[in-house]
């Protein structure tokens, strides 16, 4: 509810700002078109099944069988949380709990599903706003500087936890026995399964169907761009699509719930008013709506959580890594 209240409130006072004040704002907020706005929520969610099958056939190659359903509840769950806590930290551990109350692996493994997944979002999203963002200086400094945070964020984060100092600072914390062993027990579950995950075989897939998805959600911005489902766009209307797509995903991890802020003024030198308020309204709609549906699978996972959570921790005492158990 905080990051909800941050967000609505930053958010609408920046595009209020951008708009040029309240009535400014309410002038253009009455020229969005409902079938835009019904088109690019249907392109969006469309784009977000590809990544649920993304998600599943990730998945499959690492032996864990992920049903479709499951891994679209844990897209747009992931999607709804991560929207909602600050630089997006909440999708990936979301994802990761949902799928394991679904098929019982443990959130070692999962995580390094959901990990994966998330890295080519990233990963693919901050290459391109890097490159394809220089041509549009000095407007798109903000995108720029943000991707290049994100970037080295992902990196530096992944390289630590791989380290040994990860392990030290764990040991240096107080705590029970029990629980620091199930911690670098599920670490250790976590790097196998990222390091599995990252093979040829299984990564250029992966690539593959990620920038499917993003091309379906670039013709969703496309489409909030022109304001019309019958125009044919020209080539580079199209690129400047695709880049303000990935733009999205990077400015939407920024420190605030939502990115907000960011979003609305990273994204406001290159869209005129009323595409950038469209734009938000999609994008925020489309992650909170089917996330607030389907929020009846948190009971499955606070089941999950005061029951099979604690079997694994008490399991872990008794077999000192506790992977058996696990």
């Amino acid at each position: 509810m905080i990051g909800l209240l941050l967000l609505l409130l930053l958010s609408t006072g920046a595009l209020m700002h951008i708009s040029g004040g309240p009535r400014e704002l309410i002038r253009v907020a009455r020229g969005v078109d409902p079938v835009v706005l019904a088109a690019s929520f249907f392109l969006l969610s469309l784009a977000e099944i590809v990544k649920a099958w993304r998600l599943s056939l990730i998945g499959e190659r690492l032996g864990v069988k992920i049903p479709l359903t499951v891994s679209t509840i844990a897209r747009f769950s992931g999607r709804m949380v991560g929207v909602l806590t600050p630089a997006y930290s909440g999708a990936t551990p979301t994802r990761s709990l949902i799928v394991s109350a679904y098929t019982g692996r443990p959130p070692g493994v999962t995580f390094g599903i959901a990990t994966m997944e998330s890295l080519m979002d990233t990963l693919i999203s901050v290459t391109v706003v890097i490159v394809m963002a220089i041509p549009y200086l000095p407007e798109s400094w903000l995108m720029l500087l943000v991707a290049l945070c994100i970037g080295g964020s992902w990196i530096g984060g992944l390289l630590w936890a791989r380290s040994d100092s990860f392990e030290r600072v764990i040991n240096r914390i107080k705590m029970p026995e029990n629980f620091r062993c199930y911690i670098l027990g599920q670490r250790k579950l976590f790097l196998e399964s990222l390091r599995e995950a990252s093979r040829l075989g299984i990564l250029s897939v992966s690539v593959l169907v990620t920038l499917g998805a993003h091309i379906v959600e670039a013709m969703g911005l496309l489409v909030v761009l022109k304001s019309g489902l019958y125009y044919i766009a020209s080539p580079l209307l199209v690129l400047r699509a695709f880049l303000l797509m990935e733009a999205t995903y990077v400015l939407s991890m920024s420190i605030t719930p939502g990115g907000a802020l960011f979003f609305e003024y990273g994204l406001a030198g290159l869209m005129d008013p009323r595409s950038l308020l469209t734009w938000r309204v999609v994008y925020l709609a489309f992650s909170l709506l089917p996330g607030l549906v389907i929020a009846l699978t948190v009971s499955r996972v606070r089941r999950y959580i005061s029951e099979a959570l604690e079997q694994e921790i008490k399991g872990c005492e008794e077999g000192g890594e506790g992977s058996e158990s696990i």
